[in-house]
């Protein structure tokens, strides 16, 4: 039994207005936060915890550990561009990335091996980065199959 819609949309609302309220709506900006490391949240289909790296500026490595422990686990990671929005707070960022995992369909677990990609837009309030993405993917293993997911998340930043 997975958790009720209503309950992801309203637990994903009051994060962002907690990270709004405590870092301040007007110190949001596009750009990478003062660390290159964040860790945090995603909510949605799917769902886990979130780690994503910068390398360089405009350019960062995301990951996501994704799980229903009665239906699936994922491990999926992405190689990001970022751009900024002009005249805007937002910016946006897309790009390829693999998905590996263990999916159970009815009596049955299958390995899955596939591509996907990452289109999203975020802001940073300090330390605190808030992302809204969309994530296609196509499974090649152990059939082709294609999935549409997403979520919504926060991750913190820490010092360098």
């Amino acid at each position: 039994m997975g958790i009720p819609k209503t309950s992801v949309q309203w637990a994903a609302t009051a994060i962002t207005l907690f990270v709004l309220a405590m870092t301040g709506a007007g110190r949001a900006h596009a750009q990478q936060p003062p660390g290159r490391t964040g860790v945090g949240v995603q909510f949605g289909q799917p769902g886990g915890v979130s780690v994503k790296l910068y390398r360089k500026p405009g350019f960062a490595y995301e990951g996501l550990a994704a799980w229903n422990l009665s239906d699936f686990f994922f491990l999926s990671g992405h190689a990001l561009h970022e751009r900024a929005i002009p005249d805007s707070p937002l910016g946006y960022y897309l790009g390829p990335g693999v998905v590996a995992g263990i999916e159970k369909k009815d009596a049955q677990s299958d390995f899955v091996v596939g591509v996907s990609g990452t289109f999203g837009v975020h802001f940073f309030a300090e330390r605190y980065e808030v992302f809204l993405q969309v994530n296609p993917r196509l499974d090649l293993l152990p059939g082709t199959t294609g999935h549409i997911g997403g979520g919504i998340g926060v991750r913190y930043y820490f010092r360098k």
